[in-house]
C-alpha cells in the first residue's frame, strides 16, 4: 500500500463533518486496515503532521487543524515584534500573532496558530506549533561583549532578536564586521537564539558584500550543485531531428520576441495572422520539459529553487544557463521546440475558441520594448533584415492588444498606476541613479498576449476537470473593504452603490482618482486591501484580472507551476505521458507543490526588494544631510514612511521629529494629527524632507520633515509624544503584488 493513497484516505476520514477526532486504533479500525499495517499508518500520520496536515492532541487523538481551531501557514514578522500567520487554506484570512504569543516563532517559519479572538474578519492567535524551520544560518553585524560573550544583530529587520555568540563561537570576527552564524538554538518564550559564527564575510560596505549577505540571507544559491552540471553533458547545444515528431511545424510561420533590452532568455514567441473575419494569435512558450524529465538532477534543483530570482546586477536562475538562455531560449533564427497555445479572436477583440499543442518554431526577430515603442509611436522599427511584413504584424498585433484589454477592463480588471523603477549600477555594483520605467503600448501588447494564453489554457483545463496548477487570487476581506469604502467616501468618492465582491468597484475607485490628488492615498490603500495571488490546484478565480479561471503558463524557464502545468497538459494531449508512478505522486502532493511554489515566490520577492533596499540605504549614505522632496507613502502610529522624489527612496520620519505636542493616528483615516495645532500628515502629501540617517545592513533610512504640506517650514523640532501601539506597523507599504 502506497503512503500518499493512505494520506488521501486518513486526510478524506478526518475531514468528514462528522468526524471526531480518534485514537490510532479507532483510526486503524476505521481506515479498515489490520494490526499489521498500523507501523505503515503511523509513518502516513506522522508525514501529515510535519506537515500541519493532521494534528495529534494532548490525548493522542488525530484530528484536521481546521476542526481544532487552529491554522497552519507561514509566518511573516514585523520588526516591531508582530507578526501574521498566511493560511493555506483557501479563503480564511491572515491571522494577527502578538508578539508575546509567538512561542520562539521566526520569520518565515511555517507555523501552527491556535485561533483565540475574532472580530468580524480580523482573527488573532497564538503560535502552538512550529512545524518548520525557515533559519538555519543567518548573516548580521557583530558586536562583542568584552572577552566573555558577544552579539550578532541581524541584517533581516524581520528577524527582530540579536543572537547570542558564547565565548569560544566568536571565530575571529571583530566588531562591526558582517558575519555567517549558524544557530545552535533556536529562540524560545524565555531565551534568545544562540549561534557560533562560522564565517566573517567584511565590512558592510565592501562591493558585492549586499548581494552575498542577501543569497546567505534567504538560503538561495546562486551555483548549481554537480549533480546538475553532470547532467548538463547528456543536453544537446540543439534541437536534434528526431525531437520534431509528432509536433505542428510552425518554422514557417513568421514569428518575432519582444522583450527588455537586457534580457538573456526569451521564454515566449508572437505570431499573429488574419483568419477570416477575425485574427489567430499564437503564444509560443518555450518547451522546457522536453529536456527536464520529472525527477532527474535537473528537475530536482528546479523543485528547490522554485523560481528564478532577479536582482539589480544579475539573476539566480531557476536553471542553469545552457537550458535557459540556450536550448530553451526563444532566439531569432533556430529551432526550438515550443508549447503553442493559438487562440481566435473576432473582430472585437472576443477570444473564441482555442487549442494548445506541441511545436517547432523559428523565431525570426529578437524585438525590444524600445524598438516596438519607437515604430508604434511613428519611428522606424530598427532592426536589420526584411522586414517587409514585420510593422504589418506589429500593428495587427497592438490593434488586437488594445481590443483585448477594453474587454478584460470592461469586465473589471484592475491596473494599478504605480510606476516601476530600474536601478543604475556602476562597476562596483553600487547604485548610481534610479530611472522610471514606462508601461507603453509595447508593453501592454505583450501584456494582453500573456494574459489571454494563461487564461485560455487554464479555462481548458477547467472545462476538461484536469488536474492543474491554477493562480488564484481571492476577494478581498469585508472587514478591509470596509475600510476602504469608509476612507474612500470621506474624501468625496460615489461609494453608495460599492460591491466588495465585485473588481468592477474597485476599478471604478480608480478611475475615479485617476490624476487627482488623492490617487496614490487610494491606490495604496486599495492595493492592501487585496489579498496575496497564489498556486493552487483548485480554482477559485483572479479577482484582480476579473478573471473565471487563471494559469501561469508562460514562463516555464523561471517558474516551477509553469513546468508543472507544461507536463500536465502534454500528459493529458498524449504528446508525453509521465510515468504512472510519477503522475499518482504528483497529483497526490499537487496541493503541497502548489504550496512550496508561493512560499519560494514570496521568499524571491521579499529577497528583490531587500536587495533593492540596500542598494538604496548605500546610495542614501553619500547623501545624508540632503534635503528631498517627497510625497507620504504610509503613516503609523510612530512616523510617517516618505518616498523621496526622484529616487523613489522610501524612508522614516519618526513620530520624535515631528515636534514637541502628542499626535493621534488615524489608522482608518491613514493619517496622523497633531492634537494641539492640528496639523495633519497623511498618505500621498507633499513634504520636504532632509536626510538624517542610514543603516545600509539593515536597509533603513530615516528623514525629519523641514517643510510640512501646507509649505509650513520646520526647524529644530522637539521630541514628540507619542504611543506608538503595538500593531502600528501594519500601516507600512509593501512591495508590489505580482498577478
Amino acid at each position: 500500500m502506497k503512503i500518499p493513497s493512505l494520506q488521501q484516505r486518513v486526510l478524506d476520514l478526518l475531514g468528514r463533518p462528522d468526524y471526531r477526532p480518534v485514537s490510532l486504533v479507532e483510526l486503524t479500525r476505521a481506515l479498515g486496515l489490520r494490526s499489521t499495517d498500523r507501523p505503515t499508518l503511523e509513518k502516513a500520520l506522522d508525514e501529515l503532521a510535519e506537515e500541519g496536515r493532521v494534528v495529534c492532541n494532548r490525548n493522542s487523538r488525530y484530528g484536521i487543524p481546521e476542526q481544532m481551531d487552529l491554522v497552519v501557514g507561514e509566518l511573516t514578522v514585523h520588526e516591531n515584534g508582530f507578526g501574521f500567520v498566511l493560511p493555506d487554506q483557501v479563503g480564511l484570512p491572515d491571522v494577527f500573532v502578538a508578539a508575546r504569543n509567538l512561542g520562539g516563532a521566526m520569520h518565515r517559519d511555517r507555523v501552527m496558530v491556535r485561533m483565540e479572538k475574532r472580530r468580524g474578519d480580523k482573527i488573532s492567535g497564538t503560535v502552538a506549533r512550529i512545524l518548520t524551520r525557515a533559519h538555519k544560518h543567518l548573516v548580521g553585524v557583530y558586536q562583542s561583549r568584552g572577552s566573555s560573550y558577544g552579539f550578532v544583530t541581524p541584517s533581516d529587520v524581520h528577524l527582530t532578536q540579536d543572537v547570542f555568540i558564547p565565548k569560544g563561537h566568536e571565530l575571529d570576527a571583530r566588531n562591526g564586521r558582517v558575519v555567517e552564524v549558524d544557530l545552535l538554538e533556536y529562540p524560545t518564550e524565555n531565551q534568545g537564539p544562540v549561534g557560533k559564527i562560522v564565517r566573517v564575510l567584511g565590512l558592510p560596505g565592501d562591493p558585492g558584500i549586499d548581494t552575498e549577505i542577501i543569497l546567505k540571507e534567504y538560503g538561495l544559491r546562486a551555483d548549481f550543485p554537480g549533480e546538475v552540471e553532470k547532467a548538463l553533458k547528456d543536453i544537446p547545444d540543439k534541437v536534434q531531428a528526431a525531437d520534431l515528431k509528432r509536433r505542428k511545424d510552425l518554422r514557417n510561420l513568421p514569428t518575432f520576441t519582444i522583450d527588455p533590452l537586457a534580457a538573456r532568455d526569451f521564454d515566449d514567441a508572437i505570431s499573429i495572422e488574419k483568419e477570416g473575419n477575425g485574427t489567430a494569435l499564437y503564444v509560443h512558450i518555450a518547451d522546457v520539459t522536453h529536456y527536464i524529465r520529472p525527477g532527474d538532477a535537473l528537475d530536482r534543483e528546479a523543485v528547490k529553487r522554485g523560481t528564478s530570482v532577479y536582482f539589480p546586477e544579475r539573476v539566480i536562475p531557476m536553471l542553469p544557463e545552457k537550458v535557459s538562455n540556450g536550448l530553451c531560449s526563444l532566439k531569432p533564427n533556430v529551432d526550438r521546440l515550443a508549447l503553442t497555445c493559438k487562440m481566435s479572436f473576432d473582430r472585437s477583440g472576443t477570444r473564441g475558441d482555442s487549442q494548445v499543442f506541441a511545436s517547432v518554431i523559428h523565431s525570426d526577430f529578437r524585438l525590444t520594448y524600445e524598438q516596438v515603442g519607437s515604430f508604434l509611436g511613428g519611428g522606424p522599427i530598427g532592426v536589420e533584415g526584411d522586414t517587409s511584413w514585420l510593422g504589418t504584424k506589429l500593428k495587427h498585433l497592438a490593434k488586437l492588444a488594445m481590443s483585448i484589454r477594453k474587454i478584460r477592463e470592461h469586465r473589471g480588471s484592475l491596473t494599478m498606476s504605480i510606476p516601476e523603477t530600474r536601478i543604475v549600477l556602476d562597476d562596483q555594483g553600487k547604485m548610481v541613479d534610479i530611472r522610471k520605467e514606462v508601461s507603453d503600448l509595447s508593453h501592454q501588447v505583450i501584456e494582453e498576449a500573456m494574459i489571454a494564453a494563461n487564461e485560455a489554457v487554464a479555462e481548458r483545463a477547467l472545462g476538461k476537470s484536469l488536474p492543474f496548477v491554477y493562480r488564484i487570487h481571492e476577494e478581498p476581506a469585508a472587514e478591509k473593504a470596509e475600510t476602504l469604502k469608509t476612507v474612500a467616501g470621506a474624501i468625496g468618492l460615489p461609494m453608495k452603490s460599492f460591491s466588495s465582491t465585485n473588481p468592477k468597484a474597485y476599478q471604478k475607485i480608480l478611475k475615479h482618482v485617476e490624476g487627482r490628488p488623492e490617487q496614490m492615498l487610494v491606490t495604496i490603500m486599495l492595493l492592501r486591501t487585496l489579498k496575496q495571488a497564489r498556486y493552487h490546484p483548485e480554482n477559485s478565480g483572479h479577482f484582480g484580472l476579473a478573471s473565471k479561471a487563471y494559469s501561469h503558463f508562460t514562463s516555464p524557464i523561471r517558474r516551477y507551476p509553469d513546468l508543472l502545468i507544461h507536463r500536465l497538459l502534454k500528459h493529458d494531449l498524449k504528446f508525453d505521458r509521465m510515468p504512472a508512478a510519477y503522475m499518482s505522486e504528483l497529483l497526490a502532493t499537487l496541493e503541497k507543490h502548489t504550496l512550496r511554489c508561493s512560499q519560494q515566490e514570496r521568499t524571491a520577492e521579499e529577497a528583490e526588494r531587500s536587495l533593492v533596499a540596500w542598494k538604496k540605504a548605500m546610495f542614501m549614505s553619500d547623501r545624508i544631510g540632503e534635503e528631498f522632496d517627497a510625497v507620504v507613502s504610509g503613516v503609523v502610529a510612530f512616523g510617517l514612511f516618505v518616498e523621496i522624489q526622484p529616487y523613489f527612496v522610501e524612508g522614516l520620519v519618526h513620530i520624535s521629529t515631528l515636534g514637541n505636542e502628542y499626535f493621534h493616528h488615524d489608522e482608518t483615516g491613514f493619517m496622523l494629527q497633531g492634537r494641539a495645532s492640528g496639523r495633519v500628515y497623511r498618505i500621498g502629501d507633499p513634504i520636504k524632507v532632509r536626510c538624517n540617517k542610514v543603516d545600509e545592513v539593515r536597509r533603513r533610512v530615516e528623514f525629519q520633515v523641514v517643510e510640512g504640506p501646507g509649505g509650513e517650514k520646520k526647524s529644530n523640532p522637539g521630541k514628540t509624544k507619542s504611543r506608538p501601539s503595538p500593531r502600528s506597523g501594519r500601516g507600512r507599504r509593501g512591495g508590489k503584488r505580482r498577478s
